[in-house]
């Protein structure tokens, strides 16, 4: 639960949904082996990465 709600809130500024779905891919594969932070921080990096106003 905690895995999905951190993806879901560093994943909510992503409004192109090609972008979001790749995105959303990398990061679902981080959770796998990552803590529900670590997760948060990478997912932010990488929404800021791929939409810099995020």
């Amino acid at each position: 639960m905690r895995h999905a709600q951190a993806i879901l809130e560093t994943g909510i500024v992503l409004d192109d949904d090609g972008t979001r779905a790749g995105w959303e891919q990398v990061v679902l594969a981080r959770a796998e082996r990552d803590s529900p932070g670590r997760v948060r921080a990478f997912g932010r990096e990488l929404a800021e990465s791929v939409h810099p106003w995020a």
